[in-house]
């Protein structure tokens, strides 16, 4: 029983690779045919032609950009609804604060040295920071 299937199962792919041949051959535009094919096998395109409908507060939305604005908003809004249906209140939470300190900033002058063993412990990375200089770029121009 196996062997009648392996049988079939090769000479119906003998037949679509005969078959598939004979069409590029036989076409005018050998090209074009041979991706007919490619498309046929890989079922590229489809025929049909999705038509989105949404459905929201009674109204059916076909428009995609209707649809896209729809959506938008209802995702905007996602946190503002939640925290309303569980009357969470943003504005009256019990934030405290950061406590005001008398300490500041100080900074020291640095010296060549200081500034020499910085840009020599750098890695020599070829990405760029917030001001677009490499380090790599930084320890040849040093």
């Amino acid at each position: 029983m196996k062997g009648k299937q392996k049988d079939y199962d090769q000479r119906l792919k003998t037949l679509m690779k005969t078959q598939t041949s004979d069409y590029i051959t036989d076409a005018d535009n050998k090209s074009r045919a041979l991706w007919q094919v490619i498309n046929n096998e890989r079922k590229a395109k489809p025929n049909q032609v999705n038509k989105w409908k949404l459905i929201a507060d009674g109204k059916t939305l076909q428009d995609p950009a209707e649809i896209a604005d729809c959506l938008n908003s209802y995702f905007a809004t996602a946190a503002e609804r939640t925290l309303q249906a569980h009357n969470i209140n943003i504005k009256n939470s019990n934030q405290e604060t950061p406590p005001i300190t008398n300490f500041k900033l100080q900074l020291q002058p640095a010296t060549q040295t200081d500034i020499q063993t910085a840009i020599d412990s750098l890695k020599p990375k070829t990405s760029s920071g917030i001001d677009e200089i490499s380090a790599k770029l930084v320890k040849t121009c040093k």
